[in-house]
């Protein structure tokens, strides 16, 4: 093994789209952070099964992964750039990246989120496929939370829950071009479930086609919040939906439970939609109808 290169290969990984290589994975990353100066983790081609992962420093020096497709390396991580046709059948796992692009991922039947973006800033996702079946459980395409200036772009997600859920203390997103179905759609929340959790500020929804969702666009916030929570600054724009059962819910009552709190905490909400709708099952439903600063314009 060539000093300061670290072939996932060389610990375990079989890249046959079977065998678990998530140790190797770790294995790697970890003797990688190990050194002082350049350290490079090499993916040669193939398809990787991973469970629940998360690449962690404090690092000693530099870290660079090379995916190496066809000949041709791809660099990433911290000014990190994952660009490689992968089809990963996985569980979830984390990111906690900072400036990167991940493009040409394919994620198939994960057993809870797909795609978790977690403490992230400076992050791109594009030309992502995720695929479920419509009826299995809690498989949220992406899941982005306490975040900032986080772009969704030009992919393909359909899986049993959202398609993209954005959680507390994100910023500055923007989610364009993404076609969602089946699924949940697009969902802000749930929010103010526990305590600390932060606001969610800037987020912008344009040129989006959802098909056959059970819901369009949704906030969705805990009646009963140990703190008090904001989520302002929302756009939606140019988003056309096929046969999507509920087009727009707000729902700041939201309770998945038997047994609810009924008490009350309004979360401030600011929003502004301009959609299309087509061939609408039901209509705009807020609950309570209690908001400020809200526009919604439909053609």
């Amino acid at each position: 093994m060539d000093v300061g290169v670290y072939n996932v290969k060389e610990y375990g990984a079989a890249g046959d789209g079977q065998t678990d290589s998530t140790k190797a994975f770790e294995a790697a990353w970890c003797a990688a952070c190990a050194v002082e100066g350049m350290a490079t983790i090499v993916i040669p081609e193939g398809a990787y099964l991973l469970g629940p992962i998360i690449f962690k420093g404090p690092y000693k020096g530099k870290m660079v992964m090379q995916v190496v497709e066809h000949s041709m390396d791809k660099e990433l991580l911290r000014g990190l750039t994952i660009n490689a046709p992968r089809h990963i059948n996985a569980n979830s796992y984390p990111c906690f990246v900072t400036n990167a692009t991940i493009s040409g991922i394919s994620s198939v039947d994960s057993k809870l989120f797909h795609l978790q973006i977690f403490e992230s800033r400076d992050i791109t996702l594009d030309s992502i496929r995720i695929s479920a079946p419509g009826d299995s459980p809690n498989t949220d395409g992406i899941h982005i939370a306490d975040s900032t200036n986080i772009q969704v772009a030009n992919s393909v997600i359909g899986t049993s829950d959202d398609c993209i859920s954005i959680g507390p203390g994100s910023t500055n997103l923007t989610i364009f071009n993404v076609l969602c179905g089946p699924g949940h759609g697009i969902s802000v929340g749930s929010l103010g479930k526990n305590a600390n959790e932060k606001d969610v500020n800037g987020l912008t929804v344009r040129k989006c086609t959802l098909t056959g969702t059970t819901n369009g666009l949704r906030i969705k916030t805990w009646p009963s919040s140990p703190a008090t929570l904001k989520a302002t600054g929302f756009l939606f724009e140019d988003i056309i939906m096929n046969n999507v059962y509920n087009p727009i819910i707000i729902d700041q009552n939201y309770c998945p439970y038997a047994n609810c709190p009924e008490m009350v905490y309004l979360i401030a909400t600011t929003a502004k939609y301009i959609i299309r709708v087509l061939n609408l099952a039901k209509s705009l439903r807020i609950c309570p109808s209690s908001l400020s600063s809200f526009r919604i314009l439909l053609w």
